[in-house]
């Protein structure tokens, strides 16, 4: 069964707050890109991008990705996320905290093939010390 291009990328949310990895590599184009723009850092391959992911949880294991608002325009789509979890976990040199982190966010995405090919996503005010 072939998914819509707004499917293939809540599939990839719904893998995210599963952690069911394995789901991840027939959602994502060989080349894809994952790109957090506040810094910068870009994930490539499907590997690359399950790192990125696993890095994440690492610091808020108990994350969940929740989409608020959605628009769609062919191969691009752009989603609003909210973010909830506990930063439990050390998170790129930021010492767990303890806090619960409530956070909004945006993914811009651009699909080829019915795959994502690269997510750029954005936030602002995390990590927190």
């Amino acid at each position: 069964m072939t998914l819509d291009n707004f499917s293939v990328v809540k599939k990839w949310i719904d893998v995210y707050n599963s952690k069911k990895f394995e789901d991840l590599k027939p959602l994502f184009a060989e080349n894809a890109t994952y790109t957090w723009m506040p810094d910068g850092m870009t994930h490539h391959g499907v590997e690359g991008i399950e790192k990125g992911m696993r890095l994440v949880l690492t610091g808020v294991p108990d994350l969940v990705t929740q989409i608020n608002n959605s628009v769609v325009q062919g191969d691009k789509i752009a989603i609003e996320v909210h973010w909830t979890g506990t930063h439990t976990g050390d998170y790129m040199g930021v010492k767990p905290t303890g806090k619960k982190i409530d956070l909004y966010g945006l993914y811009l995405i651009e699909m080829e093939n019915g795959k994502i090919k690269s997510a750029r996503e954005f936030y602002y005010g995390w990590p927190a010390s």
